[in-house]
C-alpha cells in the first residue's frame, strides 16, 4: 500500500478517542478497537471497567453476563455467581493480566 493510501485510511482515526491496534493484538477477539485500559494511555477507573467487562463477556468459560464489576483507583472488585469454580478462577486470571488492574477481590460465587 502506498503511504498517501494508508493516511487517508486512517485519517478518520486520528481524530477518534479509539484508535485501531494491530490485528492478532488480542488473540480470540473480533474487536479491532481497543479501551485506555488495553493501550498505553492513561488507565482510568472507567476504561478499566470497560475492559473487564469486555473480556469477561467475550470469555467462552466465564461468560461474563452475570458478574458484577466494579473498580476503584484500580482495584478491581468481581461480584455475581459463575458455573463452576473454572469460571471463577479465570474470571479473576482474566482480570488480572488487564494492564492497569492494580489487585482483583474475587468475591464470585459458585451457583450450584
Amino acid at each position: 500500500m502506498k503511504p498517501a493510501v494508508a493516511i487517508l485510511l486512517l485519517t478518520p482515526f486520528l481524530f477518534s478517542s479509539r484508535v485501531p491496534v494491530a490485528f492478532g493484538a488480542h488473540s480470540g477477539r473480533s474487536a479491532f478497537f481497543a479501551s485506555a485500559a488495553e493501550k498505553n494511555f492513561a488507565v482510568t477507573d472507567d476504561s478499566l471497567y470497560d475492559a473487564v467487562r469486555r473480556r469477561l463477556a467475550d470469555d467462552p468459560v466465564v461468560k461474563g453476563g452475570g458478574i458484577q464489576v466494579e473498580v476503584k483507583d484500580g482495584n478491581v472488585t468481581l461480584r455475581g455467581k459463575v458455573d463452576d469454580d473454572k469460571a471463577r478462577e479465570r474470571a479473576a486470571k482474566i482480570t488480572k493480566k488487564i494492564k492497569g488492574v492494580r489487585g482483583v477481590s474475587n468475591e464470585l460465587t459458585v451457583e450450584k
